[in-house]
């Protein structure tokens, strides 16, 4: 129900950005995304992607036990978490999760704060950011885009990783066959 300008979630994901970058991220870093299909985790996602680091997208339907599973192998920097993941975030959970987690309001970093040692931080208002502008990383074709994770039903969890590069050649395609516009809309 929420409207964004391109400038708006620009400046959100600048601020998430710069956030990651004061704590260290550093390109190459996983960060994980504990979050459904919120303004929160599309700005995560671009912040993430801004300081060269690596997203997790992790579906909020996987039960604790595969989530913990999850934080295990994949040992993210940070963890990006919406209103629906921080509901997530159990005392056992939060004991496996990253030193840095983001959460989209100062209330719900209260609330966690008062539960766990992880610094815990609420994304920067949209126009925060403005004032210390950082320029995007420059990622190569074999740098790591995002990985996603496999449903596990096997045995353990695996990650699959899927580089830029390999991004670039399916945007490249898709503008290629559907000749997409700044009028067009696609997630």
């Amino acid at each position: 129900g929420k409207q964004l300008t391109y400038a708006d979630l620009a400046g959100l994901a600048r601020n998430i950005a710069t956030t990651l970058q004061d704590a260290g991220v550093k390109p190459g870093a996983c960060v994980g995304i504990l979050a459904s299909r919120s303004i929160q985790a599309c700005a995560g996602l671009l912040g993430t992607l801004w300081v060269g680091a690596t997203y997790v997208p992790i579906s909020l339907k996987v039960p604790e036990e595969r989530l913990l599973s999850v934080l295990d192998l994949l040992k993210p920097f940070a963890l990006i978490v919406d209103v629906n993941g921080a509901k997530l975030l159990s005392e056992r959970v939060l004991a496996a999760c990253p030193h840095l987690i983001l959460v989209p309001s100062e209330d719900t970093a209260l609330e966690l704060r008062s539960i766990t040692d992880r610094k815990v931080c609420a994304t920067r208002t949209l126009a925060a950011g403005a004032d210390r502008p950082i320029e995007p990383v420059a990622v190569n074709a074999e740098d790591l885009g995002y990985i996603l994770y496999t449903s596990g039903t096997t045995g353990v969890p695996k990650g699959v990783m899927i580089s830029t590069g390999s991004v670039h050649h399916f945007v490249s395609v898709m503008q290629e066959r559907y000749g997409l516009t700044q009028e067009d809309r696609v997630a």
